[in-house]
């Protein structure tokens, strides 16, 4: 059970908002319902005010934002209007009111179904994906519609070019005076009282200030409805039944097909209003929703409000920050907003009998402005010249020819100047050799000696961004050119940060494959994901040969690494009585303690010490291969890997602490154990050679550390 003063609140914040989206609903229905459709506005209205309750009443209990506030909102009537203005030019009189009621239930569900479906696949985050300018360019002509419909509800006919031409050759009359006033005060006043309670009062003030005018004008209220000034007199505001089989027999069908692109648009338009409102909402409640479960349950309300004769509808922002600010604080005021609706739907014709023409367009016109004003003006301040001359051409383009077009033009230059700026952006993010990328294996001094020794070279090249044809070429430019004896023997295409290749940069790829290897150059590839190898598979090549492949930057390096040492002629010391003696400078005293340690042979799998053991001794490396793993919540995390040369354990031993990671063996090998207690004999008994071994020891983690900065810079840059 509710508190009962959170339930009072939530009460009265309900009725506030029902007061708003009363008005709203009012301004929709005379905006869809316009021309030969006016004399069925009462049938309309009824449509608003049902799916209002619908919606309402389904995501009181379901939307992950309790505050939002659902219904029919601002973006989706004028493609709504657009579509019953379509069904009036393309019907016969007898079958425009079927026709377009039939339209409107059919989007509903589609909306609703495509809205589920999305939630289902958890499509949500993808709906992010759609250009920012391109949303915008919606959403702005999305006001002009509003704007325009507004002004065709003041002046009682569609805002075409006759109304244009009149309007210019004439000027305003009186209705159409007075909703441009209505928008410019509620345009102006709403910049001044932010407060989303302020605007409830605004347009109360609004209607009682036309009203009076009527008054003092002398013109009694049937004169008013006459000459358009008020709403006519409704016996019911009946939205149309499924039930009503004469209704659905004058229907039109061909007709409700031929919408099948605006319905793409109205698609197009409420996803993206759904998005903007969701994540505004987050940030002004201060709470995190799921876009994913809203747009499931959305969906749901919106088929069954198709599915009843409803209209359909989704968040509104306006009446969701009323909500909030009027003292809402749970989900039971949108259970009052639904049923408050559903009492208007059944009680409410005489009320909207007084509800003037001009104040529902001047609402509507101030929606469209505000809009406007937010896309086209405000947004210097948030947007590029580039992406704000997008945002007035889809408008321009919807003056013009149409809202789908503008939207469809929209899209093809935000993907023309993605892909220039990815071009600008160039697919080499950095060229640098093996010896600029430190791997995971400390290898001896002599194997770094050698590696370091001029002669075969690897060049990475670290590749980025979206790899298509036009941004592929100056990879080609700068690669191309293979001159046999004068390049690597080896490039490694690094994959790690490409977001995605098209078919032509994938045969640009497999050209540059060819050109290397007549130069007698290998092209390995590394970084690849799952979808980037499935598309160079398919060609063949690059990512066809399973050595050519590498999960990593440092796999890489260390399979060429290992290919160039397999190759020296000079062995390295195989000894650890060889090693000392090379590393510490004095064979005598390199002899004396090799005499001493104890070998430790290890099988694959066998651990030389773990995590967490007692710190007492210290192992030089003679052969063989050992990784170093850490314990992570994850599993364990291997950090190194030890071969002939190497030494372990030495941090332990000088921090008389206990073993702060795992060495275990990856292959058969072989160490030799110096033990705590003997190195400190070693300092008693012989200082001079606990001394070269102590050197020999900072020297090794010197190196050690320097090879870990090293590492760190190559990732970071």
């Amino acid at each position: 059970m509710l508190p009962l003063r959170q339930a009072g609140r939530d009460v009265a914040a309900g009725l506030v908002v029902t007061c708003v989206a009363l008005a709203f609903y009012a301004s929709c229905a005379a905006l869809i319902f316009q021309g030969p459709l006016q004399a069925h506005l009462p049938a309309g209205l009824g449509m608003a005010l049902w799916g209002g309750a619908l919606m309402a009443l389904w995501t009181a209990r379901t939307a992950t934002l309790p505050l939002a506030s659902t219904g029919p909102e601002p973006a989706t009537v004028p493609v709504l209007a657009a579509m019953t203005a379509a069904v009036v030019q393309q019907a016969a009189p007898e079958h425009r009111f079927a026709t377009a009621a039939a339209t409107l239930c059919i989007s509903a569900l589609v909306l609703g179904a495509c809205w589920v479906l999305m939630g289902h696949l958890r499509l949500g985050s993808l709906v992010r994906l759609v250009p920012y300018p391109v949303i915008g360019g919606f959403l702005a002509a999305v006001g002009w519609l509003m704007f325009r419909g507004g002004v065709g509800v003041a002046s009682g006919r569609p805002a075409d070019i006759g109304l244009l031409a009149d309007l210019a050759l004439h000027g305003p009359h009186a209705r159409q005076a007075t909703a441009a006033g209505v928008a410019i005060f509620l345009l102006w006043s709403t910049a001044r009282l932010p407060q989303a309670l302020a605007f409830p009062a605004l347009l109360a003030g609004c209607i009682a200030a036309v009203m009076a005018g009527l008054g003092l004008a002398g013109i009694a209220a049937e004169q008013a409805r006459a000459t358009g000034w008020l709403m006519e007199r409704y016996a019911e505001l009946r939205p149309p039944a499924w039930w009503d089989a004469a209704l659905w027999s004058n229907v039109d069908w061909a007709v409700v097909a031929a919408q099948a692109g605006a319905m793409a648009s109205l698609l197009i338009v409420g996803t993206a209003a759904m998005l903007l409102a969701h994540f505004s909402l987050e940030g002004v409640f201060d709470t995190e929703g799921d876009l994913d479960v809203d747009l499931r349950q959305h969906g749901w309300a919106n088929m069954l409000t198709g599915a009843m004769g409803g209209l359909l509808g989704g968040v509104s922002v306006s009446r969701s920050l009323t909500n909030h600010q009027a003292g809402a604080r749970g989900r039971f005021s949108s259970v009052v907003v639904g049923v408050a609706c559903l009492l208007l739907v059944i009680f409410g014709a005489p009320l909207v009998a007084w509800l003037p023409l001009p104040v529902l367009g001047g609402l509507s016109m101030f929606l469209g402005l505000r809009v406007l004003k937010a896309w086209l003006i405000d947004s210097a301040a948030t947007m590029t010249r580039n992406d704000r001359a997008i945002v007035l051409g889809m408008v321009v383009l919807t003056m013009a020819f149409g809202y789908l077009p503008a939207v469809l033009v929209g899209v093809v230059i935000c993907c023309f100047d993605f892909a220039l700026s990815q071009a600008r952006l160039g697919p080499v993010r950095r060229v640098l050799n093996a010896r600029d990328w430190p791997t995971r294996i400390e290898r001896s001094p002599a194997d770094r000696a050698w590696l370091d020794r001029p002669g075969e070279e690897l060049r990475i090249v670290e590749l980025q961004g979206t790899l298509f044809f036009g941004s592929v070429q100056s990879l080609l430019l700068s690669l191309g050119r293979w001159r046999k004896g004068a390049d690597p023997e080896t490039v490694l295409l690094d994959f790690r940060r490409v977001m995605g290749i098209d078919s032509s940069a994938v045969q640009a790829l497999e050209r540059l494959r060819a050109a290397a290897r007549r130069a007698g150059v290998a092209v390995v590839c590394s970084g690849l994901n799952p979808r980037l190898r499935d598309a160079l598979a398919r060609q063949g090549g690059l990512a066809a040969a399973p050595d050519g492949v590498y999960r990593d930057i440092s796999d890489a390096v260390v399979a060429w690494e290992d290919r160039r040492l397999a190759l020296r002629t000079e062995a390295p010391p195989v000894t650890v009585q060889a090693w000392l003696s090379r590393e510490i400078g004095d064979a005598d005293m390199a002899r004396q303690r090799s005499a001493s340690l104890q070998r430790v042979d290890l099988a694959a799998g066998e651990p030389l010490f773990a995590e967490g053991d007692p710190a007492d001794s210290l192992y030089f490396i003679a052969s063989g291969r050992l990784t170093v793993t850490v314990r992570t919540p994850a599993g364990p995390l291997e950090i190194k890997v030890l071969q002939a040369g190497a030494t372990a354990g030495e941090m332990g031993v000088y921090r008389a602490s206990t073993r702060a990671a795992t060495v275990q063996a990856t292959q058969a090998s072989q160490a030799w154990r110096l033990s705590r207690a003997q190195l400190n004999a070693l300092e008693a008994q012989s200082p001079a050679m606990a001394i070269a071994l102590h050197r020999l020891f900072v020297r090794l983690l010197a190196d050690r550390l320097d090879h870990a900065n090293a590492h760190a810079r190559a990732l970071a840059d």
